[in-house]
């Protein structure tokens, strides 16, 4: 790798480490606000489900244009400047409902910034390369939500909830900065086209049960891997709706120990993204994920397993180390399966499973969790996990495939 590209790298990797700092902060406070405003844990898990509702239906949109357009900063950039905008708008909410609202309008801006993101990183790599690249730029963004959880935990010593998301705007800035320092990796420019072929482009590329798209879906299992993405991600996601809101008012943690606790999660991730990101090029991607998958089964069961601060931290460990796996592993499989002008595309269906699991996990959670208590919401999520593994049972290796073809 030249040095000018590892220069591009660490700029994009700057900047989604504090970008995400900024991010995962705002989804720990939220918890703790809006219970503060008097919501229901129904309510409260209502919040994580309408910033999973923006992201899945706006990310594969930003993915489409951002691959027709043959552009990814641009994309970056509009991410960043609305959710710089956005985030101190949380502090002037009086009510629950403006939170929601908030929170929805922060997931659609936000979605523009993963697809974009990821392709960046994967163009004009060689296959032996892509998963570490990709651990890099995972590792930052996890170090980015270690980062914003204590900073955020740390402040709710000393401020009310509702003046930290003012702090949190600098976060925001700061990354905007170094995103703004980005080159693109792609050197062709495709020109503006019309709002027309846009519309039909996006139309075109998101019927994926048609054509082209209908065969990219069936290879290696590649819509097995977006199904179990999305069972995955609706466990993790339906539990972690009402974590902080658990630990705070149910085992009695502090709202800033909480924060310390949950940073155990990234700070695990970081490690675990670099280790598993150079696994997948040896041992494969199925493995590295399906190794996830079964570690990210055990996670809510430790949760409710938890009587104080320890068993919390193996519990967050243990998450940490189970999402290095699951997203090395994945985003380097939909990285071998896509089409070279289809990557954001896919990626951005990737997250978008992900994001679609993060609407019917909370959903479930608080339903259950509001008429028989966190142990049966707990169990509940963790048997969404292993219906997700055996989902993930039908794809088909990607590395041994593309070295043979």
């Amino acid at each position: 790798m030249s040095m000018t590209r590892k220069l591009k790298d660490n700029e994009l990797n700057i900047g989604a480490f504090f970008n995400f700092a900024a991010l995962f902060s705002i989804g720990m406070l939220v918890q703790i606000y809006l219970k503060t405003l008097n919501a229901s844990l129904f309510y409260i898990s209502l919040a994580s489900m309408l910033y999973a509702l923006s992201r899945t239906l706006f990310q594969p949109i930003w993915g489409t244009v951002s691959d027709l357009l043959g552009k990814r900063k641009p994309f970056l950039l509009l991410s960043l400047i609305f959710t710089t905008l956005m985030i101190p708008m949380f502090s002037l909410a009086k009510t629950p409902q403006e939170v929601l609202v908030l929170r929805f309008l922060l997931g659609v801006f936000m979605s523009a910034f993963g697809p974009s993101a990821l392709a960046h990183v994967v163009e004009n790599r060689r296959e032996t390369t892509t998963g570490r690249a990709l651990s890099y730029f995972n590792a930052s963004s996890s170090a980015g939500e270690m980062g914003g959880r204590i900073i955020a935990g740390t402040l709710t010593f000393f401020l009310p909830i509702r003046y930290i998301f003012f702090f949190l705007t600098t976060l925001s800035v700061i990354a905007l900065y170094f995103i703004n320092k980005v080159k693109e990796n792609v050197e062709i420019n495709k020109g503006i086209p019309k709002f027309k072929d846009i519309i039909i482009g996006i139309k075109g590329r998101l019927i994926l049960w048609e054509g082209t798209n209908k065969d990219i879906m069936k290879k290696n299992g590649l819509m097995f891997v977006y199904l179990g993405s999305f069972l995955r991600q609706s466990g993790i996601t339906g539990f972690f709706s009402l974590v902080y809101v658990y630990m705070v008012y149910q085992l009695n943690v502090s709202p800033g120990m909480s924060g310390f606790v949950s940073a155990a999660n990234p700070f695990t991730q970081i490690f675990s993204m670099i280790v598993f990101g150079r696994l997948v090029d040896v041992i494969g991607r199925k493995t590295v994920f399906m190794i996830g998958v079964i570690l990210s089964s055990l996670v809510p069961l430790l949760f409710a397993l938890s009587n104080g601060i320890f068993m919390l931290l193996m519990a967050n460990i243990t998450l940490g180390v189970a999402f290095g796996a699951f997203l090395s592993g994945t985003t380097t499989f939909v990285s071998d399966v896509a089409p070279y002008d289809m990557k954001a595309e896919l990626m951005g269906l990737l997250n978008m499973s992900r994001s679609l699991g993060g609407i019917v996990g909370p959903l479930i959670a608080g339903i259950i969790a509001n008429e028989f208590g966190y142990l049966p919401m707990f169990i509940s999520m963790s048997l969404i996990i292993v219906v997700a593994l055996i989902s993930f049972t039908f794809s088909k290796e990607t590395l041994r495939f593309k070295i043979q073809s």
